[in-house]
C-alpha cells in the first residue's frame, strides 16, 4: 500500500522534469551528438525514393545489381554530410575510381567527380546551404578522358539526403 501511495507524486515529479528538459528519458539520449544542447541536432539517413536492395550498414546502403554500393547521412550539429560508397567484395579491385554524380541545393542538373577507389570510402561534405541533396555512383575502370571513353559499373540507386 505505501509504494502506491509513492508512485503518483513520484511519476508526476518525473514527467515534470521530462517536460522541463532536466531529466531526459535513456531511448532521447542514444541519438544525441555529445556536447551538443539536448534535442537541437539532428542525424537523417539517405533513402532511395526508386528503389534499391538495402544491404544494411550504419547509415543504410543501397545497391543495384552489381553496382557499388551507396550510403549519406547528414548530421545538423556538425553540418557535415557524409557519402558512403564501395563493394561488399574484392570487385573493387578491377575498377580505377568512382564517379559520383550528385546535385546540391541552389544548383540545377547533376554535376561530377571522381573520387578513389577502395572497398570502403567516405567522402565528407560541408554543406554552404541547407537543401535537398541527390547522389549516384559508379566505378570505372580507366578515365573518361582516355580514348574510347570509359568502362563502368551500373548505377548505384539515386540517393536522396534532407541536409537541414
Amino acid at each position: 500500500m505505501v509504494s502506491i501511495l509513492w508512485r503518483r507524486p513520484l511519476t508526476a515529479a518525473c514527467a515534470a522534469l521530462i517536460g522541463a528538459g532536466l531529466l531526459v528519458a535513456p531511448a532521447a539520449q542514444a541519438g544525441a551528438t555529445p556536447g551538443a544542447p539536448s534535442g537541437s541536432c539532428t542525424t537523417r539517413n539517405g533513402f532511395p525514393p526508386d528503389g534499391g536492395t538495402n544491404i544494411g550498414g550504419d547509415p543504410p546502403r543501397y545497391v543495384s545489381g552489381s553496382s557499388p554500393y551507396l550510403g549519406a547521412r547528414y548530421n545538423s550539429c556538425t553540418n557535415k554530410l557524409q557519402v558512403y560508397r564501395g563493394f561488399t567484395s574484392t570487385a573493387h579491385r578491377t575498377y580505377a575510381y568512382y564517379d559520383i554524380r550528385f546535385v546540391q541545393p541552389g544548383r540545377h542538373g547533376w554535376q561530377a567527380k571522381q573520387l578513389p577507389m577502395g572497398q570502403r570510402r567516405v567522402w565528407t561534405i560541408t554543406p554552404d546551404t541547407s537543401g535537398d541533396w541527390n547522389f549516384r555512383v559508379r566505378a570505372c575502370m580507366r578515365s573518361i578522358d582516355e580514348d574510347g571513353g570509359a568502362t563502368c559499373s551500373s548505377w548505384s540507386p539515386q540517393i536522396f539526403v534532407h541536409a537541414v
